[in-house]
């Protein structure tokens, strides 16, 4: 009696490799598109607890608290209306307008950095570099945000209230950037 030969063969291997390469295929640009999504994602989360910090702040004070974009590696406001460095917020002790660093009582409230290897970018509509949540947490217009990489963009909106929402752009009832 002839004992039956143990392992695989050539040809089972070679198939059973042609699936995995066909599986894999498939599942890379899934996973790429989900990490996509995650960064994406992260920036419309940090965003929104900075809009929240800084209507709760406005609120508990009973002072007007600003929120503007973020000077590159440095902790001033950007005279700009691109957001992608990250966002400061701050009360205007002296009632002078702009953010002063080195004045006597702390203007500085958070300060919140976007990663700049996640290549996200953050713009505005209507194009500004600050707003100002007044003493009732409130702003003076809607805002819109739109943080991008790529082809995934979410949509943050701040209504007059101090209220901001998060979409998907090319979701249901989600007006796009």
């Amino acid at each position: 009696m002839k004992n039956p030969p143990e392992g695989f063969t050539l040809i089972e291997f070679m198939v059973a490799i042609s699936i995995v390469i066909v599986i894999a295929m498939v599942a890379i640009p899934g996973f790429s598109s989900a990490m996509r999504g995650s960064d994406v994602t992260a920036a419309a989360n940090e965003l929104i607890g900075g809009i929240n910090l800084a209507r709760m702040e406005a609120l508990r004070r009973g002072y007007p608290v600003v929120l503007c974009s973020l000077v590159s590696n440095n902790q001033a406001c950007a005279d700009t209306t691109t957001w992608n460095n990250g966002i400061l917020i701050w009360r205007d002790n002296d009632s002078n307008g702009s953010y002063s660093a080195n004045f006597s009582a702390p203007e500085q409230i958070g300060m919140i950095r976007f990663s700049a290897d996640s290549g996200v970018t953050v713009s505005i509509n209507p194009e500004v570099a600050a707003f100002q949540f007044d003493a009732q947490g409130r702003v003076s217009q809607n805002e819109i945000f739109c943080i991008t990489k790529q082809d995934y963009t979410i949509q943050v909106t701040l209504n007059t209230m101090g209220i901001a929402s998060k979409c998907v752009v090319g979701d249901n009832n989600c007006n796009g950037c």
